[in-house]
This record gives C-alpha cells, structure tokens and sequence, in this order.
C-alpha cells in the first residue's frame, strides 16, 4: 500500500498538512535557526572543512596506516578513521583548529571532551 503523501505538521500543535517535509514552511524555518544557533558545526560543515578533514586523515594513513591511537582503549588497528577538533567547539576550541583522528568508535566515546596526546598533522 503506498504511503500518504499529505500529514499534519509534526509540530506539536501546528494544524497545517504539509506534504514534501514533515514540517510546515514556518516550522521547519525555525527549527534550521534552531539548529544553526545550537550546533555550529552543523552550519560550518563546509566544503573546505571537509576537504581539510580528509587531508588530515590521509596525511594520518600515510605516516602511521589504518592505526587508531585510541581514546580511553589501546591503539588498535581501523580502518575507519575520522578526523575531529583536539578541542570541541563546543567548549570553545576554534573552527578551524588544530585536528586528531580517531576511529569512529574511539571518536564516538571522546564525546565532547578535549582530546590529549595525539600526534596532529
């Protein structure tokens, strides 16, 4: 059975059908201000802070390989690696600041804390 295209904002309270999104035009606005004022790595996710992620795991895998120093574990060997701030935005460190790689679990577990003792880029 095909699904409904037309549902009711999901907006508590907000009567509007809407059919592309699950918000209406005015909500959806004010959840994306939301986001952006909340999370700004969300908004600052650009093309060239992708670009630089990349490059700093790359320049990782070519000086140490598929290895993850670890975050509160050994360093074990992975092959997915990520690359993120030594020190969260979050907690004040710069957009365009010093990198780490860490696997993606090790990465999951640092959390929102300050990385220490990684050899950076």
């Amino acid at each position: 059975m095909p699904r409904a295209t037309a549902r009711v904002c999901a907006q508590p309270g907000c009567p509007q059908i809407v059919r592309d999104n699950n918000r209406c035009p005015q909500h959806q606005r004010e959840r994306d201000a939301y986001q952006r004022a909340t999370v700004p790595t969300k908004a600052t996710y650009t093309y060239a802070e992708q670009k630089r992620r990349k490059d700093t795991v790359d320049a990782w895998r070519a000086k140490h390989g598929d290895w993850c120093p670890g975050y509160e574990v050994p360093a074990h060997a992975s092959d997915r690696l990520s690359a993120d701030h030594l020190t969260p935005v979050g907690l004040g460190g710069a957009q365009d600041g010093p990198l780490g790689v860490l696997c993606i679990s090790c990465n999951a577990r640092k959390g929102n804390r300050v990385q220490r003792g990684t050899d950076t880029r």
